[in-house]
């Protein structure tokens, strides 16, 4: 996977490292953004493969962040995967797919479940490629 870049954006340290952990196992190469500027400029500066994006942000909250990048890039060229710890609320998650979401995570999620959505997201894209590694249990 060599190439495949991701694009985090939380404001929450500790959920920025947890993934990053395992993203990077599973062989991505893992950028942060901590608010809607930073994500905006890392997109800019390097179209990530995936973008992944906590619903709630301190300034502006991620559906706002979701619109401005749907404004320009599809749902194949960029795709977005919302993380939310509001719970996995039907009206919550209609809003992200609205707002133009590929998919959508209620914290907490399990890392075979973040991985699956990843994949899925890629692939079509870049070709099946194997995370076996990714999901074993040597690996966690």
């Amino acid at each position: 996977m060599a190439g495949l870049s991701i694009l985090i954006v939380d404001d929450d340290i500790d959920t920025l490292t947890v993934l990053s952990l395992h993203l990077e196992r599973a062989a991505f190469a893992v950028r942060w953004a901590i608010n809607e500027q930073q994500a905006l400029r890392a997109i800019e500066d390097h179209l990530p493969n995936v973008l992944l994006i906590d619903e709630m942000l301190p300034q502006r909250d991620g559906l706002e962040v979701v619109r401005r990048v749907r404004a320009r890039y599809s749902k194949e060229t960029l795709p977005i995967i919302m993380l939310s710890a509001l719970g996995d609320i039907p009206e919550e998650r209609g809003a992200g797919f609205h707002a133009g979401v590929n998919a959508y995570l209620s914290k907490p999620y399990r890392r075979d479940e973040l991985l699956h959505q990843v994949k899925t997201l890629i692939a079509p894209s870049h070709g099946y490629f194997d995370l076996k590694n990714a999901y074993s249990e040597d690996s966690k």
